[in-house]
């Protein structure tokens, strides 16, 4: 057995940071066989594309009505036991609220009337998503803003491992259960540059190679939703 790869220079990291990617590391796939189950091919990679876009989206639907739809697509895909899928489109959900805010705030000023409303609307439409998933937490605004910010930050962070894992990168929030609390301790110092040094010199490269940005979260989020913005 190797021994682990040593933080890089000038990396000090907090224990919890060192382990969550380690965490991380043995929940990403192991081996070539890890990385093609279910994710076998660009077709079933266009598939978990159309299982998380939401349906009769339009560029005048109302942001409430977009997250009731993402609270109906997740309890439906808890249903049938699609939890790899529920966890993607939670990530997306959240996303979602993010874009939304960010866009209203490069167009408009803040602190309007407008502007908390449509803060209020994506944290409840953000706490109903995790109550449909499962999660019995309170989640007051502070938290959710959280949540928010950690999904930025671990979209830029799939983005980064894509340039070691090529773009099959964009499949780990559907490989990787609970990837978001891993998106979480992107907060912290340093854990970034550590969790990229841990991947590139630890984690299985996939040989078979295919383009999954279809599923990259912002195209995700775009296409859900439905031009509006």
């Amino acid at each position: 057995m190797s021994s682990p790869t040593p933080a890089p220079a000038g990396t000090n990291v907090s224990t919890e940071v060192e382990r969550r990617s380690n965490t991380l590391l043995r929940k990403m796939p192991q081996g070539e066989e890890d990385w093609n189950n279910e994710l076998s091919s660009p077709d079933k990679v266009e598939d978990l594309r159309r299982r998380l876009t939401l349906s009769g989206i339009e560029q005048d639907t109302s942001l409430e009505d977009i997250f009731q739809a993402y609270v109906e697509r997740l309890k439906y895909l808890n249903q049938i036991g699609a939890e790899a899928d529920a966890e993607f489109l939670k990530i997306i959900a959240i996303a979602t609220g993010e874009v939304a805010i960010k866009e209203f705030e490069l167009r408009s000023p803040p602190y309007t009337q407008a502007h908390e409303e449509l803060k209020r609307a994506v944290n409840n439409g953000i706490r109903a998503c995790f109550w449909q998933n499962g999660s019995a937490a309170k989640l007051d605004d502070k938290l959710v803003v959280e949540y928010r910010r950690a999904v930025q930050r671990g979209t830029q962070l799939l983005w980064s491992l894509a340039g070691h894992l090529g773009f099959r990168a964009y499949e780990l929030p559907w490989h990787v259960r609970h990837l978001l609390s891993i998106f979480m301790i992107c907060r912290y110092n340093g854990a970034v540059q550590y969790i990229m040094h841990k991947v590139t010199f630890e984690a299985y490269r996939p040989r078979e190679q295919w383009d999954s940005r279809i599923v990259f979260i912002p195209n995700l989020v775009h296409a859900n939703l439905g031009g509006r913005l």
